[in-house]
């Protein structure tokens, strides 16, 4: 099939891409108390389960994102297969393990906090 997205921002842009109805995203700010989990439980009453982008979480600094896994479809494009090779590549990962590799150029370098400039109160605080 296909290569699997390298990291969750290629991912996002891929499914909101090629997969238009297992994208939501939701701009208006949402209370993390209940709000987030209820509105992905109505979606779910209505027979569907997207990936939802939370825009604007009341009180957090950065967005969230869940139910990134929440369809066998979402899983193959993740995983760059097809749905009957979900299975099997689960199986192989397992057993073929990668080392972790440190990188010093990754998105993940572009905000870093040390010591007195860490404040666990900007992440988002999910209630469900």
């Amino acid at each position: 099939m296909t290569d699997p997205a390298p990291d969750l921002r290629s991912f996002l842009e891929l499914v909101k891409r090629t997969r238009k109805a297992d994208y939501v995203e939701v701009t208006r700010e949402v209370s993390p108390r209940h709000e987030t989990a209820a509105i992905l439980t109505a979606l779910e009453a209505k027979r569907r389960s997207p990936l939802l982008v939370f825009k604007n979480v009341a009180g957090a600094a950065m967005p969230v994102v869940t139910n990134v896994g929440g369809s066998m479809g979402r899983l193959a494009l993740a995983l760059g297969c097809s749905l009957s090779e979900i299975g099997s590549r689960f199986e192989h990962a397992a057993a073929h393990r990668h080392a972790p590799q440190l990188v010093t150029d990754a998105p993940v370098h572009e905000t870093v906090h040390r010591g007195a400039d860490v404040d666990l109160s900007i992440l988002p605080r999910m209630v469900y």
